[in-house]
């Protein structure tokens, strides 16, 4: 039977076969959002059960599937049915929409995802590094969120024409993008 633990942005394989006596080795194979499996080990894994494979360069929320490679004494080799993770949740912060954009015209909206109840704080900076506006500061649900900026500083004066920075932090997790305002 096959496991597999997200972690993180890794995921750990592991399994136990009742043809474990008939098997030298074993190879991990995996398929990224449904494409065709590529195989992540490049020695076989051996030695007694349960039998492991750290996939550390796992893609975070894309579907994974993986499958187990056993390969006999006499070169037989069977595919041990998939596991399938589908997502490895962790939070987002997508780029602004639109962007360019035109505070005289419209807003840009900034929309992050949540994997847990946390605190969230939404600032957006400048090129220098100045605070411009904190958008959102506060606990907020597990979930998709949406954040709109006006193109107005903290003291609700319109900002220039420039290139600017929004960043999300959410407990732990850190992530700054950029926008800019157009004439």
């Amino acid at each position: 039977m096959e496991q597999a633990s997200p972690g993180g942005e890794s995921v750990l394989i592991s399994w136990r076969s009742a043809l474990d006596l008939d098997h030298l080795e074993f190879h991990v194979h995996r398929s990224v959002d449904g494409q065709a499996l590529t195989r992540l080990t490049e020695e076989a894994v051996q030695g007694s059960e349960p039998h492991a494979y750290l996939d550390a360069r796992a893609f975070p929320d894309v579907p994974l599937a993986y499958r187990i490679e056993a390969r006999g004494p006499d070169g037989a080799v069977e595919m041990l049915p998939a596991t399938l993770i589908r997502t490895i949740p962790r939070h987002s912060l997508a780029q602004s929409q639109p962007n360019p954009f035109r505070p005289l015209k419209s807003a840009a909206r900034i929309r992050f995802s949540l994997v847990g109840e946390t605190h969230v704080t939404l600032r957006v900076f400048d090129t220098s590094g100045r605070l411009v506006r904190v958008l959102v500061d506060g606990p907020r649900l597990a979930g998709d969120h949406v954040a709109v900026w006006d193109g107005r500083g903290g003291g609700g004066a319109p900002v220039g024409t420039a290139v600017y920075f929004y960043q999300l932090e959410a407990g732990a997790f850190t992530e700054v993008r950029k926008l800019v305002i157009g004439g």
